[in-house]
């Protein structure tokens, strides 16, 4: 880790769990106001996530972070609209990331490859466009935010639905979604985070009582599968390659 990191992240974020947890019965109010007035909320819900992370690892941070949030989720919404397909504005929660709401699902799964690929080869860029921005102006907040945009990137593809990677390996053969089971449990266990077990605990329940609800299996040419597949791991190499390079 760089020497800029927020000094004691785990235990701030261990620290605040507990608020969070109790902020989130009032963000449903935000989040139902964001999909009847979509950039109404989507702007109040980024403002709120910003300054919830500018006011525990500075402001610095705290905003960078959000806009690479922002930038992640803008990449899903730009391949949605590019299909023609109706989504609503990003919705961000505090620590607990941020979601577009498709209105529609995808038609075939080259379009769910397509949506869900876009939003961490967006925030890959983002992130190393913040890391190059750090190293030249020798700023180590920045690095440190570029080390935090690969972890989130590579978080989102891990392959299980309904993360960014378990919709990109549908393509690809959903069996692998079994893979990404294990290494939630592995990183729940690992991070001895409240907020960490949280979004673990939130994702497998989705996983177990919801992954009916993904698009249909449809048959995928075997070439295609290769390329999906290549795709999907080489996205997931860069971020740990670079958030190690960044991280250390």
């Amino acid at each position: 880790m760089t020497s800029g990191q927020p000094p004691n992240w785990r235990r701030r974020l261990s620290a605040i769990g507990a608020a969070i947890l109790l902020a989130l019965a009032k963000l449903k109010t935000i989040a139902l106001l964001a999909l009847h007035i979509p950039f109404l909320g989507s702007g109040l819900t980024f403002l709120l996530s910003a300054w919830v992370y500018g006011a525990s690892f500075g402001w610095t941070f705290g905003v960078g972070f959000a806009v690479l949030l922002l930038l992640h989720e803008l990449g899903h919404f730009v391949a949605i609209r590019a299909y023609g397909l109706p989504a609503g504005a990003p919705v961000f929660i505090p620590f607990l990331g941020a979601a577009i709401f498709l209105r529609q699902q995808p038609q075939s799964p080259q379009q769910e490859f397509v949506i869900a690929a876009a939003g961490p080869l967006a925030g890959t860029l983002a992130s190393a466009a913040v890391w190059v921005l750090g190293a030249l102006l020798g700023q180590d907040v920045l690095r440190t935010l570029a080390y935090f945009g690969f972890f989130l990137q590579a978080f989102n593809l891990i392959p299980v639905w309904p993360l960014d990677g378990g919709r990109m390996v549908a393509a690809v053969d959903r069996r692998i979604w079994w893979v990404g089971v294990p290494v939630l449990l592995i990183m729940a266990w690992l991070g001895h985070s409240p907020i960490g077990i949280l979004i673990v605990a939130v994702l497998l329940w989705q996983f177990f009582t919801q992954r009916h609800m993904a698009s249909p299996d449809l048959p995928v040419p075997p070439l295609q599968r290769l390329a999906f597949g290549a795709v999907w791991l080489g996205l997931l190499v860069v971020n740990l390659g670079l958030g190690r390079v960044s991280g250390g």
